[in-house]
């Protein structure tokens, strides 16, 4: 970790979280999104018009969104350690297509969110506040549907942290870590309200690492529970 830490005092989150000269790094930005977005509406209606009703095939959709923990362990000065945790929105969005026997090959997009989370260094808590840390992640991966609609998915994903702290006077600091990589996978049941649509819930889990400025691995896991709607 950097040394601009003083173990007398608690660190600062954006010391902990290793940010690089790259503040404003992000995977993809809003017009990367939008474009995705516009993509996936247009093959959408392309696949309503020829696809057999209730049935996983051709072009696939899947949408993710719950409510969860995150958790942040790394190395402090020292040979201390520190953590940051806390309560995490968390959104998935995955596109491709179904190969065949009900398996589909998808590009994947997640973002998980911790607002005012917790930081635990050299037996103190403290509230971060104004704080929010978030994770971005883009990466590859497949899903898998048994014949009851109950599907499991399997992803690994190129991954940065990004944080953000608001002073007091409004003014708003940024930082974005090094680059990392993750596996999530996901566990889900849904039921189809319509020929093409399923909805269900989810359940997800991320589990990660990211290399700090000195070459020690931060590792990140996320869980969280929510809802899933598929179109396919």
């Amino acid at each position: 970790m950097a040394n601009t830490l003083n173990p007398k005092t608690t660190p600062t989150p954006s010391a902990l979280l290793q940010p690089t000269t790259h503040p404003t790094r992000t995977l993809g930005g809003g017009r990367t999104v939008r474009t995705w977005a516009l993509i996936a509406l247009g093959l959408s209606w392309a696949q309503a018009a020829r696809a057999a009703p209730e049935t996983h095939d051709g072009f696939f959709l899947r949408l993710e969104g719950g409510l969860g923990k995150s958790a942040w362990a790394m190395d402090a000065p020292n040979a201390s350690k520190a953590s940051l945790a806390g309560n995490t929105t968390h959104l998935t969005c995955a596109i491709g297509g179904v190969l065949g026997h009900n398996l589909a090959l998808h590009g994947t997009m997640n973002l998980a969110t911790m607002n005012e989370p917790q930081q635990s260094w050299l037996g103190t808590q403290t509230r971060l506040e104004n704080t929010t840390v978030t994770t971005h992640g883009l990466g590859v991966g497949v899903t898998w549907y048994a014949p009851i609609n109950l599907y499991l998915t399997l992803s690994t994903v190129a991954m940065v942290g990004e944080f953000s702290h608001r002073e007091e006077w409004g003014a708003s600091n940024r930082s974005a870590t090094q680059l990392g990589f993750a596996v999530t996978g996901g566990l889900g049941y849904e039921f189809w309200i319509a020929d093409e649509w399923g909805l269900g819930l989810a359940a997800h889990y991320l589990r990660g690492s990211i290399p700090d400025e000195g070459g020690a691995e931060q590792a990140i896991s996320t869980w969280s529970l929510g809802l899933s709607a598929t179109f396919n």
